[in-house]
This record gives structure tokens, sequence and C-alpha cells, in this order.
């Protein structure tokens, strides 16, 4: 992991007052400066004019703090994060090894007072870095980690695209009931059962129907393989009650584990479009378990979310780990083409949806449109009651209808927005954004990306500890904000009250 903390590196430490700042405020975690007595201000001044040019040894710097009233450090503690003990350290090497104890204290611990006082007082290197865990590993050790891993022997058997909504229990009823409605619009429609069109779909329909029962043994078969691995690195959380939902998260989960930037890594992912349980109560044991032994979570952000994806976003982050919301960039015409040859559900769905957020209030043609669209398709619904038949409804409604594809740009303008502010409100504002580490109390926050490419960048930096942080100061205190994601990834507050009451009550 690597730390910036401008506050530091401004400070001047020619000057002894921004020496007792680094150590009091920075590095023993501190909320107010000592008054020095007049006497500790004269040493402290003599010691900084003498140790400045050439810096100090572990001993020296021991003695510095004492000047100042503080605790001393262990060796060990000097030497991870300051040089050799043994050597002089500059004093521009002390401001990069205080922002780096900065950062491992707000990531283990969420507090900089408690992480200093049980830091300094470990005395060897090997149960320091045990303490500071997987963090502390340098890059190339993860990297390594992860590409001398042993193969798959088990691996899940594939689930195509168009056939990966099969596995879902909702879905599935979809298709049998779309089996009925057909067979009850051939009775009436008799005149026209045996046309080419009318065929075509029949055909389809019982091609779907023997796909389905294979898909579904196949997400059998993957569900135990997943339950076989001996580790789990990514687990996507998502929602999906539709066709196109299944496919748009296959299309995601591909590009992202497909990327080159994570193939070397040999990741294993849980992808819920390759899974099934027999029961809805093994579905929750399953990814309950995948929850507690993956190391992040991808949070996929859709149209619309659900208690259970929400709820595996908390789950994550009460663990201590790693979340990654990914919220689409939306670009409003070519999502337009998107809405365009999606099912006309799709369109309904999601127009009910914006409407009740209030997005068209002030559009009164997209109110207009939706209105007119709502009422034919109903009516239309009644003569051709398929969902899944996808030519006539592109022939008989979307193409004799004009006011289809600016509905479409309607939704595709409103969506763009709609991500957007999500995306704002889960990284700013949203309760969801930030929860408590249930073992340790340290404020955990969602990392928010807009692209699977860049997600593709943060989830190896994440894994490999290349990411970067920046020390930030607002109003509520001191917050990590990693780059890429320009996320709060941990926060400290300077409420004394609620600090002191939270770290004494936490652990009763």
């Amino acid at each position: 992991m690597i730390f910036h903390d401008e506050n530091v590196k401004r400070l001047d430490l020619t000057r002894s007052d921004d020496v007792q700042k680094l150590i009091e405020f920075h590095l023993c975690g501190h909320t107010a400066l000592s008054e020095l007595a007049p006497s500790d201000r004269k040493l402290l001044d003599e010691f900084v004019t003498k140790a400045m040019p050439a810096g100090v040894t572990f001993q020296q710097f021991n003695e510095l703090l004492l000047v100042l009233n503080q605790d001393r450090v262990s060796r060990a503690f000097f030497e991870f994060f300051f040089g050799n003990a043994d050597l002089q350290v500059p004093f521009a090497r002390l401001q990069e090894g205080v922002v780096r104890f900065k950062g491992f204290a707000i990531v283990c611990f969420g507090n900089f007072r408690f992480a200093f006082r049980r830091l300094s007082k470990i005395d060897d290197l090997a149960s320091l870095r045990e303490e500071l865990g997987f963090c502390c590993q340098s890059e190339d050790e993860a990297l390594q980690r992860y590409s001398t891993r042993a193969e798959k022997i088990l691996d899940v058997e594939l689930i195509s695209r168009d056939h990966s909504w099969f596995v879902g229990e909702i879905t599935g009823r979809v298709l049998s009931k779309e089996l009925t409605n057909f067979e009850k619009y051939r009775e009436e429609n008799p005149k026209q059962s045996q046309d080419d069109e009318v065929l075509s779909f029949a055909k389809a329909l019982q091609e779907m129907d023997r796909s389905f029962e294979q898909v579904q043994e196949a997400a059998l078969r993957n569900t135990d393989v997943y339950l076989t691995w001996d580790h789990l690195d990514v687990y996507v959380a998502t929602s999906m009650r539709n066709k196109w939902e299944y496919e748009e998260v296959f299309d995601f989960v591909d590009k992202l584990f497909r990327s080159p930037v994570l193939t070397p890594m040999k990741l294993r992912y849980f992808d819920p479009t390759q899974s099934k349980c027999r029961t809805s109560r093994d579905k929750g044991l399953l990814e309950g378990l995948m929850l507690k032994r993956a190391y992040c979570t991808i949070y996929m952000a859709q149209e619309t979310d659900t208690l259970g994806k929400d709820s595996e976003l908390a789950n994550t982050l009460a663990q201590g780990k790693p979340v990654i919301a990914y919220v689409p960039q939306v670009n409003a015409a070519s999502y337009s083409r998107i809405i365009q040859d999606r099912p006309l559900q799709f369109a309904k769905q999601r127009l009910l949806h914006l409407l009740s957020l209030g997005m068209f209030d002030d559009v009164d043609d997209m109110r207009r449109l939706a209105h007119n669209f709502l009422e034919d398709l109903a009516a239309y619904r009644k003569a051709q009651p398929c969902e899944l038949w996808s030519e006539r409804d592109t022939k008989e409604f979307k193409r004799a209808k004009e006011y289809w594809v600016p509905l479409c740009d309607g939704i595709a303008k409103a969506e763009e927005k709609a991500f957007d502010r999500r995306a704002a409100i889960l990284q700013q504002f949203h309760p969801l954004g930030m929860q408590m580490n249930l073992k340790t109390g340290v404020a955990n926050g969602v990392l928010v990306i807009r692209s699977a490419e860049r997600c593709a960048d943060l989830l190896k930096a994440i894994l490999t500890n290349k990411a970067e942080f920046d020390f930030k100061v607002d109003e509520g205190g001191q917050v990590l904000v990693e780059r890429n994601s320009e996320s709060v990834f941990r926060a400290v507050t300077n409420n004394e009250k609620l600090t002191n009451s939270f770290w004494n009550l936490w652990t009763q």
C-alpha cells in the first residue's frame, strides 16, 4: 500500500514547531499539541538544529521522543517504518515513515494513538509484520503468491451468455409461463399456427426448454466445484431477476476477469451466473460461505438493487474486507440503442421505476410518451402475450410506434442521470458506504468505480497492495481516500467524546 499526506509533506523540519507536529500529532496520534515547558522547548530547538543536517539514528530518535515527553519505540518499529536502526536516517525519511505508519494505523486499527501504543512496543520485525497482516506484504510478494498457484483441476463448466438466465429460479418460471402463453396464443389464432414465424418461435421455445434442464444440471455441478476450491479471491454481488440482468452480469464478469491486468494472477471468483442450488436455503448458505471465504467483493450497482445484494455489501465491509462498487458510466446515446434491442418488459419496468423516482417530473414529453407506451403495451400484450417473442415484438410494436426511439432516448438520458446520482450517493452520503469491521471496529468504506477497465486496475491494486491513498482532512476528521476511485476507504473522527466512548464500549 502506498500512502500520501500533503499535510505531513508540507512540514518544514528545520522548524522545531513542525517537528513537534510530526511527532505528537501525526505519529503519536494526539489531537492537540502539548504546551512544552520553556526548558523542553530549548532542548527541542537545540536537538533539531544539531540533528537536521545529518538525521538521526534509532537511539537519537528515542531521545527526541523523550524530549517531547512521548513513549519510546522499539528497534523493530523504527526499522520497519524509518530504516536501518544503526544508521542516521534523514528527516525527510522520517516524514515518509510517519506517513507510512499513519496509513497502516488507519487501515488496520482505525485509531492513530492505539496503533502507536501497540506497534511501538513490538520488539521484533516478524511479530510486527504478523500484527499488520497481509497489508504490509510487498507487491512482488503478493504477485508471486498469485502467479505461482497451482492450476485448477476442477473448474466450472461455462454456461453461455444466452443460456445464463436459465440458472435463476425466477427467470426459470418465465420460460414455463411463456410455454403456457404460447399454447394459448396458438389456440386463439389457429389460422396463424402454421405460419413460418409461429413455427420458428415454437421451435425456439422447444430448444429453450431442452437447454433449460441441461443448464440447471451444469449450474448444480458448478456449485459443487465452487465448494471444493481451496481458496476464493472475489465474490460478485448482483441482483438478477430478468434475462437481460443475467446477460449484463455475464458480460461484465467476462470482461473483468479476462482483462490482461488480472489473468496472470490466476484469480478464483464466484460468478452467480454459473451457479445454482436446489433450495433457496442452500443458496443462502452457499453465498454466505462464499462471502466469508472471498478476500474482496465486487458489488454491481444495476438498474435495481435488492436487499440481498445490499446485505452482501454490508457483510463484506463488516468483515473488514474491501468492497469495489461498480456503477456503470452510462452514455445516453449508446444506451438508447441497448434499450431499443432489449425486451419491451425492460422499457416498462424502467419507465415505472424512473417515474417513481420523479426523473420525468419536469419533462412533459416523456410523461406523455410513457403514458402512451404503457397503454399501448397493455393492449398489445392481450393480443400477443409472449414476452420472449422478440421478432414479433420488433415487427408489430417497436417498428410500428413512432415514439419508440424517442422513448428509449428519454429513458437512456434519465438512466445516465440516475447512475451518476447513485455513484455520488454511494461514494459520499449513503450509510452503506461505510461500515464497521465487527471484530476491530475499524471504519471500512466502499470503493466506487465506473468502468470495467478501471475496476480491473483497482482490483489488482487492492489484491497486490499497490493501491495508492491520500490522507485528507475535512470537518469530521481525517479520511483515507483511494486515488483510482476517489472514494473514502478509512476514516477517523475528530469527535473526542465519540472516539473515547467508541473504543471503550466496542470491545465490551
